[in-house]
């Protein structure tokens, strides 16, 4: 089901101010993402959005119908309830246009998998932890940065393939809980090529602790593709990527038990499903 709000206020002198029709799926998951659309009768130039769920205001993207469309990702975290989006909406002619719509966030039910491994899965060696703190910094300086997007496109997965490990589940190694997965895993042989699941520029492409061989490509508007473990990356830094476009090669490296691809997402910040985003652009037309 959409969620659909048509908003319209008094404007000064008796005048109606432009209807402003928004809308988004009626409730949303935490850990997922979902679409913004919004159309307005008038000449809008530019809308934004602006909520507690994000890191950063979201620009939306104007498309060929007129109206504008963003994602919006709702953080595994986040608390259950109606979170306000703040828009504005600036016009060739006239005063900027503010709206607020309601986005009901609702609780979700992830599953917990109790795994006993090696130590050296559990915890980094002490010797490691500058390296670590160092790539932690760098990866949330790209999550941060907001390059304009083109208009929004159907993403597809990197790999096809059956998926082992699903986002948002709880690991317990050797009776220490862990943060939520983050990503999507899919099974897959050490060589086996991986597509660039969306068009955009690839600003990372190196050998990390944690996730061995990683490839990151920006999307634009905030949506950051990371794909992990790789045994070889078939791109590099400042690269522009076309959907389908082979980036990397399946593999084991990083604090990994066997070969496959972790692939997650992250969009303004938030850690959401990717799977869910598939599933927010379904329908989006490929102009």
């Amino acid at each position: 089901m959409i969620l659909v709000l048509v908003l319209a206020v008094s404007a000064a002198r008796g005048q109606d101010a432009p209807a402003v029709t928004v809308s988004t799926g009626d409730v949303v998951a935490q850990g997922d993402a979902t679409l913004v659309v919004v159309e307005c009768a008038c000449e809008a130039t530019a809308v934004t959005v602006e909520s507690e769920l994000q890191d950063a205001p979201l620009p939306l993207v104007a498309a060929s119908d007129g109206s504008w469309h963003g994602l919006i990702g709702v953080d595994v975290f986040t608390v259950p309830g109606v979170h306000p989006l703040a828009l504005m909406i600036e016009r060739a002619e006239g005063a900027p246009l503010t709206r607020t719509h309601d986005l009901e966030v609702v609780s979700k039910a992830f599953p917990t998998r109790q795994l006993t491994v090696a130590p050296r899965f559990v915890e980094p060696p002490p010797a490691e932890l500058e390296r670590l703190t160092s790539e932690a910094v760098r990866l949330n300086r790209l999550y941060a940065t907001v390059t304009p997007g083109a208009p929004l496109r159907p993403m597809r997965e990197p790999l096809d393939s059956e998926v082992t490990g699903v986002f948002g589940s709880h690991s317990v190694f050797n009776g220490q809980p862990r943060s939520p997965h983050a990503g999507v895993d899919f099974r897959g042989s050490v060589g086996t090529p991986i597509a660039a699941p969306a068009e955009g520029t690839v600003v990372m492409a190196e050998n990390l602790y944690f996730t061995g061989n990683t490839v990151v490509i920006d999307h634009g508007s905030g949506v950051y593709s990371i794909l992990a473990h790789l045994s070889e990356t078939g791109a590099r830094a400042g690269q522009w990527v076309e959907p389908g476009e082979i980036v990397g090669l399946v593999g084991a490296t990083g604090r990994v038990t066997g070969p496959h691809l972790h692939w997650s997402i992250r969009l303004l910040g938030a850690r959401v499903d990717p799977l869910s985003v598939i599933r927010a652009l379904d329908g989006i037309a490929a102009e």
